[in-house]
């Protein structure tokens, strides 16, 4: 090879030193990239902390429906009078004691759980609202094509779009709260909050056009569905006519007030004592806990007039 093959090896040197530079300078966009997946994880990491508490709590509140329930028959048998042995009388009482203590140990976790949750769910807002800026700053890079950026970016502002949307809903509703007697009487309930309180207050209106506290149940399809034939007594679930979305609220509401109001707490145990399905019961206490507004409500509407 002569001098000037030696010279052109060279240069093609020297341009594939400048060119590897220069594509090293370049953003391929990995930071994007990277941002995007570590926002994702980051995501994903939290919902799966929070959805772990919620899971202990449900596992919580059915052991603590088991205590219940021990030690109403533990209570009965040693208040009955059948027992007159001092020492089993002895030993009841200490068991009595013992699934008080376990009862009590539970309620801590629960509020444990349920303040770790309340903790976790503004980091969860914080990673969604970091993994749509990710994205978008994803969208813009130039490696993706036009198509593609152009499917990010409308995603990326419905996300943007709807949060907002959501957080004026909030802060309306927040708003409206301190002036509306309904909803305050409904956030003073454990497990009740501003959402649920919010759409009963919308769906139910004025307690003044129902005629009874009868009919509100069934206007919030709460009411029980007869399925009797002959000489056979049965229910068959609740009616299917009223408003479905209402009820839906109210169900989730009632397990909450089972689990937190000392009144349907004793109500819930009760009824599992008689062998009911928890959903009977959620639905028992959807039913009376609506009743109870109804009268309360209407009295309250009467009194302002």
């Amino acid at each position: 090879m002569g001098v000037s093959g030696l010279f052109h090896l060279q240069q093609l040197d020297t341009e594939i030193a400048r060119v590897s530079a220069h594509r090293a300078g370049l953003n391929d966009g990995a930071p994007e990239r990277a941002a995007a997946s570590e926002a994702a994880q980051r995501l994903t990491d939290l919902q799966g902390e929070i959805a772990a508490r919620q899971t202990r709590l449900r596992a919580l509140d059915l052991e603590l429906q088991s205590l219940q329930s021990k030690r109403k028959k533990v209570e009965t048998d040693l208040y009955s009078g059948r027992v007159g042995n001092p020492k089993e009388l002895a030993s009841m009482q200490e068991e009595l004691s013992a699934l008080d203590r376990s009862k009590a140990r539970l309620e801590d976790e629960v509020l444990g759980l349920l303040d770790e949750v309340e903790r976790l769910e503004p980091q969860h807002r914080e990673a969604q609202a970091r993994l749509v800026a990710s994205q978008a700053a994803l969208a813009q890079h130039k490696d993706l094509s036009e198509q593609a950026r152009w499917v990010v970016h409308q995603h990326t502002a419905m996300v943007v779009r709807l949060t907002a949307e959501i957080g004026q809903v909030e802060a309306h509703l927040e708003a409206i709260a301190g002036n509306d007697w309904m909803v305050r009487q409904l956030l003073t309930c454990k497990g009740i909050g501003l959402v649920t309180a919010g759409v009963i207050r919308a769906e139910v209106g004025s307690f003044q056009r129902f005629k009874s506290a009868k009919s509100l149940a069934r206007y919030c399809a709460l009411t029980p569905r007869n399925a009797s034939s002959g000489a056979r007594q049965a229910d068959a679930g609740v009616i299917q006519a009223g408003n479905r979305m209402l009820r839906t609220i109210l169900i989730e509401a009632a397990h909450r007030l089972a689990r937190f109001e000392p009144r349907w707490k004793a109500l819930a145990a009760a009824l599992r004592g008689r062998g009911k399905h928890g959903n009977v019961i959620a639905v028992a206490i959807a039913n009376r806990w609506m009743r109870s507004l109804y009268h309360q409500g209407k009295n309250l509407e009467r009194a302002a007039a």
